[in-house]
């Protein structure tokens, strides 16, 4: 199982990496049993999270940290609103 985001050169980051954003966000992605987890979230974050068909699967103010249950393996897309900046992840979930 794990969380694999799927970079634009293709590549992909095994699952507890790290992802470097604008303004020294640095979120880490991991999965456990058909849950998401997002940590190193700003206290100000919004984060939305679609899976492959558009649907909405969560929305919400978020600080820290956060666990959303996801219904199966996947491509599901992490965007997140950190103060003016839009930062938006693809991920492959295995189960």
């Amino acid at each position: 199982m794990g969380v694999y985001p799927v970079m634009g050169n293709g590549n992909s980051l095994h699952s507890g990496s790290s992802l470097d954003y604008p303004q020294g966000v640095q979120l880490q992605i991991t999965t456990t049993n058909q849950t998401i987890n997002i940590r190193n979230l700003p206290s100000d974050s919004y984060l939305m999270v679609f899976d492959a068909s558009g649907r909405n699967v969560f929305k919400g103010a978020v600080s820290q940290s956060v666990s959303i249950p996801v219904r199966g393996k996947g491509v599901y897309i992490i965007r997140a609103q950190v103060g003016k900046e839009i930062l938006s992840q693809k991920v492959l979930v295995h189960n």
